[in-house]
Parts: C-alpha cells; structure tokens; sequence
C-alpha cells in the first residue's frame, strides 16, 4: 500500500515499497509554481526518509500529463537527487513529450545513478523493478 508524502492540485508524491513516485495529475501553471512545488516535495520526502535511515528508493518521475518544461523546477529535483545519490537505487521518468523527455534526461544526468527515460509507463515500471531485484 502506498504511503502519500506529499500532494497539492498538481502532483502526489508516495512512497510504495521502495518505489519513490512523483506522479503529476496535470500541469502546473508556470515554472514558478513548479519550483515552488519542487522546493515542497523535495522538503517532504528529506522529512520521510530522514526518519528512515536504512532505506534506497527507485523514484519513478510520471509526468506523462506534462507538456511543458520548468528548468527552475527541473534543477530542483537534480540537486535533490545528486545530493541524494547514495539513497537511489535508479530512477526513471515517463513523458509522452520529446521536447520535455530531451530536456530532462539532459538535467538528470547525475553521476553514480542509473537514470532512464520512456514514454511508456509499465515499461519504467519494469526497469525500476529490475533495478530493485
């Protein structure tokens, strides 16, 4: 069963096992409210796992309802996980978009962490669930 960290208009952030999601429901307005809502997640989720020490978790970024890119945003949820690294076992984001999946696998290039683009779902779910064993 999923545990929710984090949700607003926009987005849920839970936890289900070892699977970090961050699933958007629909776009956020502007790249500002985005940072705003990075600056919130990633708040929530250093409060979950700081509580729980031994954890790594595969994040799995949805963002298959977004159209857009956020840089500011996008360079939020970067710094998140290079500072995060050793907590991450892989990740992986979901987007029907090229335009946004080029612009975040370029942000995401984080060294010592396992990160891939699909547009399809089950196929990022697969690949996490490889990476968890």
């Amino acid at each position: 069963m999923a545990f929710e960290i984090y949700r607003n208009d926009y987005m849920t952030t839970t936890l289900d096992g070892d699977r970090l999601t961050l699933h958007w429901d629909r776009e956020e307005p502007n790249d500002a409210h985005a940072l705003a809502t990075a600056r919130a997640v990633t708040a929530a989720i250093d409060a979950y796992l700081g509580s729980h020490a031994a954890e790594r978790v595969a994040v799995l970024v949805d963002l298959l309802v977004v159209k857009k890119t956020f840089p500011r945003a996008t360079a939020t949820y970067t710094a998140w996980m290079l500072g995060h690294r050793a907590r991450i076992r892989g990740g992986a984001f979901v987007t029907k978009s090229l335009i946004l999946r080029a612009s975040v696998a370029a942000a995401l290039i984080v060294p010592g962490l396992t990160m891939k683009g699909f547009s399809d779902l089950r196929e990022a779910e697969a690949f996490l669930d490889k990476l968890s064993g």
